[in-house]
């Protein structure tokens, strides 16, 4: 059973990303450093790296550093609240009609953390598909 939550957004709808502050501390000494991690994919294959592997097309990255970040006025105190609406809204003309979206989120640290894991770790790279990264995907309409 897949936990995936798929959406269609509409032109004036709406999107704020709650994530949790705690998240900011993990793997990182000094979490002035680390920043939110948005990365925005389509369903679109591509083929790349020495594996070969064909993974979804990366469209656009951004960065924000979590000192930026407003705090969550309806998740409470332990969140802060990031609105990506203008984000989508850049991004439009990177859309193609039909093709699923994926919007992709973690932080810089943790990425890196992944990466490194992977580097080093056979097995750690076979279970990367299970990690708590959160995403969510959308057709645009």
């Amino acid at each position: 059973k897949s936990a995936r939550n798929i959406f269609t957004l509409n032109a004036d709808d709406s999107v704020r990303l709650h994530v949790r502050k705690s998240i900011f501390t993990v793997n990182c000494g000094e979490p002035i450093r680390n920043r939110l991690l948005i990365m925005f994919l389509r369903d679109t294959a591509v083929v790349y790296g020495d594996e070969q592997r064909t993974k979804q097309e990366h469209t656009f990255n951004f960065e924000i550093f979590h000192n930026m970040l407003e705090d969550s006025t309806v998740l409470g105190p332990d969140f802060f609240c990031y609105d990506i609406t203008l984000l989508l809204n850049m991004l439009d003309e990177s859309y193609c009609g039909g093709v699923l979206n994926n919007v992709f989120v973690t932080t810089s640290y943790l990425r890196e953390y992944h990466y490194e894991k992977q580097k080093n770790n056979g097995f750690y790279h076979i279970q990367a598909l299970n990690l708590p990264f959160q995403n969510f995907e959308f057709y645009q309409k």
